[in-house]
């Protein structure tokens, strides 16, 4: 009798987009180098004491058990020291060696999650990319991956001998250099108390609040009623944004534009530190909501808005990701890097 044909069991990834405000965890294969998802869950983190509860409740409701994961990959917000993650907007650590216990030894790896959406560029379609800055993308050139959300991240990816390699930063952090009058006048609100101003300060979501609240004291009584009752239920960043795109709300368009024109200055200087000739590509879930505000042509403006550098900035393609699984598709890909070169088989 023929024994059955030994059939190779696609391995099973462990990926998580751990943010500072929302965790998204997800177990995914390829297939024919596609990512497939076989199981994903989303906590809000105030609701869960800890990483490890989230990681709980992945598996609670998943058809996959631990010891099956060949390989995780976690892309969290914030540096990584010695396979340890300390969150910088939140009391949460994160430990790549228990995981690896709870997975019964699979390998586990911690990067930077704007080094794990750098890592998912090569995964996305044509339809993932909205262009602001329409150019053709040099093969093998520099990347500029920038994305505003609950904080600010940047990572860039050079080409090394055949595919790109990621490399983390901490470049939100970098001290905010207003490009114009309109953006000192703002720096020297936001340090009036005399501390250092980042380029996080100002390009987050809690920084789209403190342009408004600037503004606000800039122009007293100009305030929409209904406005501040959402801003006192403490809805903050996302009300003002609904409030300039939907209502068109006067002093909220302005802080939204303001806001815009901050980030594109920042992610102009950044460009001009790698010369991303492979593309900028601006990511998160903010970018996501102001796209109709962004593609209006202020983010490029502030952009190229680089004196004699202008013309240089106005040759690398810059484009918004609108496909919200970005840092689990990188995470895969370097999961699949990671894991050990054996994998089990089973009979058809």
């Amino acid at each position: 009798m023929r024994s059955a044909p030994t059939m190779t069991v696609p391995p099973l990834f462990l990926v998580g987009d751990v943010g500072a405000t929302n965790t998204r965890l997800a177990i995914t294969t390829m297939r024919n180098g596609a990512v497939e998802w076989v199981h994903e869950v989303r906590v809000a983190d105030a609701e869960i004491p800890s990483f490890d509860a989230a990681l709980d409740t992945l598996f609670a409701a998943s058809p996959v058990e631990r010891t099956r994961i060949a390989a995780a990959c976690l892309g969290v917000a914030g540096p990584i020291l010695d396979h340890h993650a300390r969150f910088t907007h939140r009391d949460w650590t994160i430990d790549a060696n228990a995981i690896t216990a709870t997975l019964g030894g699979a390998p586990a790896k911690l990067v930077n999650d704007l080094q794990a959406a750098a890592s998912g560029i090569d995964g996305l379609q044509e339809r993932d990319l909205v262009a602001l800055q329409p150019r053709t993308a040099v093969r093998g050139g520099a990347r500029l991956v920038i994305g505003a959300g609950t904080g600010l991240g940047v990572a860039y990816a050079v080409w090394c001998g055949n595919a790109y390699k990621a490399v983390a930063s901490e470049g939100g952090h970098a001290g905010f250099a207003p490009q114009n009058a309109r953006q000192m006048r703002l720096l020297e609100a936001l340090r009036a108390g005399g501390e250092r101003i980042e380029a996080e300060h100002v390009v987050c979501g809690a920084g789209l609040e403190r342009i408004y609240a600037t503004l606000c004291n800039e122009k007293p009584g100009a305030e929409s009623p209904a406005l501040r009752a959402e801003l006192d239920l403490r809805k903050g960043a996302p009300a003002i944004t609904r409030a300039a795109l939907e209502r068109n709300d006067p002093l909220a368009s302005e802080a939204l534009d303001l806001f815009i024109d901050c980030y594109g200055s920042v992610a102009g200087d950044h460009a001009l530190l790698v010369l991303p000739t492979g593309g900028v590509y601006v990511v998160g879930g903010i970018a996501a909501k102001i796209l109709p505000r962004l593609a209006a042509g202020g983010f490029v403006r502030a952009f190229t808005d680089k004196g004699r550098f202008g013309d240089l900035a106005g040759t690398f393609p810059v484009s918004v990701v609108t496909n919200e699984h970005l840092g689990l598709i990188g995470a895969t890909l370097i999961a699949k890097s990671n894991m050990p070169t054996a994998q089990p088989t089973s009979g058809g």
